[in-house]
């Protein structure tokens, strides 16, 4: 089992964030969380990495770092299995 480094850039006032914490939260995921509205450094680390400014993004990487960061962007109920398979779940 590879650990997982996971980072969810979003803002507080994002239903879709909000969202996909609370999907986290029921699956026992822990993540650390950046407020891009907020921490104008991990705004531009997230742009940096996506290229654009959407919320929610959710980077999926390997502790080791041996190989690219996964990254998701948005979500909603559509999306969960590509969430589940990508945080092997």
């Amino acid at each position: 089992l590879v650990m997982k480094k996971i980072t969810l850039y979003g803002t507080p006032i994002c239903v879709h964030c909000t969202a996909l914490k609370a999907f986290l939260k029921e699956k026992d995921v822990e993540y650390t969380y950046y407020n891009v509205l907020d921490d104008q450094s991990k705004a531009e680390e997230m742009i940096d990495l996506t290229h654009q400014t959407a919320v929610p993004v959710l980077v999926i990487a390997d502790k080791e770092e041996k190989s690219d960061p996964q990254i998701l962007i948005g979500f909603n109920e559509s999306m969960i299995p590509e969430y589940e398979l990508a945080l092997g779940l």
